[in-house]
């Protein structure tokens, strides 16, 4: 925990943080500010020191305090593997103020398949890094090792000039949860490198947003992006190399099988593995 304290601006705000991580343990209710103020029985003191470490900026650095969890990790858990593994996901915080920055009417990932329900919160993206128990077949948990925060470029009026319009559309591009996604795990890739993992593999769990070919054109070296796609998607070979110059070059190959018949092929051998999840190993 002392290791943190660099993190932070001053020695007291890190005692205030400290404070705070010991209420979000001890926390029943909601895990808000207040909730974790009242955990730690500093309900009846002055609680505008304990805002003002997250309102006011400088005084801590995020970045630096995922950098550090990130070398405690590679010192004490993952110096001897050859292979890291991580999730990466979008989540959803829900917000009450129609001014809270990044905040808008978002799709509720918890609503029932047969009707679409909106939800008004910010959006983040996260990156995790799985510790299990054993080499094969255990349960893992994971430790967040980076956040930020996705919000949606903001769409300019109807009379607005093009020069906002065209804005507009580049920032859309850029804050996209894809492109968002693969950004952070470059990151990862870069802060990994730099703390002397170069030689190990990262590999990366996503969810099927993210296997398209803004992420999977963009896979950084020594990482591999485990993702799922439709069942129906169209898969073609790479295109045949030829040495007539003649017309443009090829992009797509032959046209493969679709996953499903893939699936359902004798000729394709399978090789079965067991994997843990829920509880319990499964074939």
């Amino acid at each position: 925990m002392s290791r943190l304290s660099k993190a932070f601006n001053q020695e007291r705000e890190f005692y205030k943080a400290r404070e705070l991580a010991y209420g979000l343990l001890n926390c029943n209710g909601r895990h808000t500010i207040t909730g974790l103020i009242g955990a730690i029985g500093k309900q009846f003191t002055d609680w505008s020191s304990f805002y003002r470490l997250f309102q006011e900026e400088g005084r801590m650095d995020v970045n630096e305090i995922f950098s550090i969890i990130t070398d405690i990790l590679l010192e004490n858990e993952l110096s001897e593997k050859e292979t890291i593994y991580a999730h990466m996901d979008d989540t959803l915080l829900h917000k009450k103020g129609k001014k809270v920055n990044g905040t808008a009417w978002r799709r509720d990932p918890l609503g029932p398949p047969f009707h679409t329900n909106f939800i008004w919160g910010q959006r983040f993206l996260q990156l995790s890094i799985a510790l299990s128990q054993s080499s094969v077949n255990s349960p893992s948990r994971s430790i967040p090792v980076d956040i930020q925060h996705c919000p949606t470029a903001k769409k300019p009026k109807k009379n607005d000039s093009k020069d906002k319009w065209e804005a507009y559309k580049k920032r859309k591009e850029r804050t996209k949860l894809s492109f968002q996604g693969v950004q952070r795990i470059k990151a990862l890739r870069v802060s990994l490198d730099e703390k002397g993992a170069e030689e190990k593999t990262l590999v990366v769990s996503v969810d099927g947003s993210y296997t398209n070919r803004t992420v999977l054109k963009q896979i950084p070296e020594r990482t591999v992006i485990i993702g799922r796609i439709r069942k129906d998607s169209r898969i073609y070979a790479l295109p045949e190399e030829s040495n007539s110059n003649r017309g443009r070059r090829k992009i797509y190959g032959q046209l493969l099988q679709t996953p499903e018949k893939m699936r359902k092929d004798d000729k394709i051998p399978w090789q079965e593995v067991r994997a843990f999840a829920a509880g319990k190993s499964h074939l």
